[in-house]
């Protein structure tokens, strides 16, 4: 095995296979190493006064504590790439003191600061995450945390959160923090290996078959080359819509996701013209029968086809309650990878 001369081999605590949903995002990063695909950036407003070098030694136990906050990865010379997670890492803090400027230049200044960590592509060889703490005045500051999407999800985002505010208020007491005893991630990777595949190739393949084509919404669009970044567009709902909808829901008895994945399919219905289509979702990942997985931080999230159909006779509460019921049969083969499901 090839792991490279950068590594010290001392350092070195294991060395395990990616899950699926990571080699779906290092294929995507080795095919274009510019793109922001998957950069992610979460910006925190902090009150109160920031001590930089407990700051960094909270941060520093949260890494200690999840192993893939410590992860790097390799693939050349490789047959399948691997994770290799080390002993010890210290994380990268990036310091920033705009206090010293007028009110309008600090929100300049740290949106460009924003703006230039994203351009500051992760090289995946290296661990993938860091954080700015920026002064914008002597009890404000700004905590911006930028990671490659490889290394966690969003369920994750929250239990880093929650252990770095634990430890820094546990260190600023002058106590000392504890960091919770977790379960291992190649736990999880093989207890994916262990699944029944019979089972779940019956499943999908039952559930997949007839279907007549992809769901493409097609439409002119004028491509630049030169740029691929990711546009976002907002929608605001009124809190009376919200309301209504969140009383629909709980009296049918569905989920919120499965009126909004039905009508969503509706609309790509429309917009195909076609009575059965098929797109993604994301789910969670974390059903396996793992112990305090619900508190392990890594990219958990699969992404799978949900199938709608009906016919002009169709009633909108069928079609939603089957929507429904479909969101709950899938979750017990979550863990199955779109190759897998492709492959069946």
């Amino acid at each position: 095995m090839n792991i490279s001369s950068k590594v010290d081999k001392k350092n070195i605590e294991d060395i395990i296979a990616l899950t699926p949903m990571q080699e779906g995002m290092l294929f995507h990063y080795l095919k274009d190493q510019r793109s922001n695909h998957y950069f992610e950036q979460l910006s925190l407003e902090m009150e109160g006064a920031v001590d930089y070098y407990t700051f960094k030694e909270a941060w520093n136990l949260v890494v200690q504590s999840n192993e893939m906050l410590r992860t790097l990865f390799r693939w050349k010379k490789l047959k399948k790439p691997v994770q290799i997670i080390l002993k010890h890492h210290e994380v990268e803090i990036i310091e920033r003191d705009l206090s010293h400027e007028d009110v309008d230049m600090r929100e300049e200044l740290l949106s460009e600061i924003k703006i230039n960590d994203r351009k500051n592509k992760f090289n995946l060889e290296e661990v993938p995450f860091r954080v700015y703490l920026c002064k914008l005045d002597n009890e404000k500051y700004e905590m911006i945390i930028s990671n490659h999407h490889i290394l966690y999800d969003g369920w994750s985002t929250g239990i880093i959160l929650k252990e770095f505010f634990e430890g820094y208020n546990t260190l600023i007491e002058g106590k000392t923090y504890k960091n919770p005893v977790k379960n291992k991630l190649k736990e999880f990777i093989r207890l994916l290996h262990k699944q029944d595949t019979s089972k779940k190739r019956e499943f999908w393949k039952k559930y997949m078959e007839d279907l007549e084509s992809n769901t493409i919404i097609s439409r002119k669009i004028e491509i630049n080359e030169k740029s691929s970044e990711v546009g976002n567009i907002s929608f605001k709902m009124s809190d009376t819509l919200v309301r209504r909808v969140d009383e629909f829901v709980k009296e049918k008895r569905i989920t919120l996701a499965s009126l909004l994945y039905s009508t969503w399919g509706i609309l790509l219905q429309r917009y195909t013209n076609t009575d059965d289509v098929v797109f993604g979702i994301t789910v969670s990942g974390r059903n396996l029968e793992l112990s305090g997985i619900e508190n392990m931080v890594g990219l958990f999230i699969n992404t799978l086809p949900l199938r709608v159909r009906s016919t002009g006779s169709t009633k909108i509460i069928d079609l939603l309650n089957h929507v429904n019921k479909t969101v709950q049969e899938i979750q017990e083969y979550e863990n199955t990878s779109l190759v897998e499901i492709k492959e069946f």
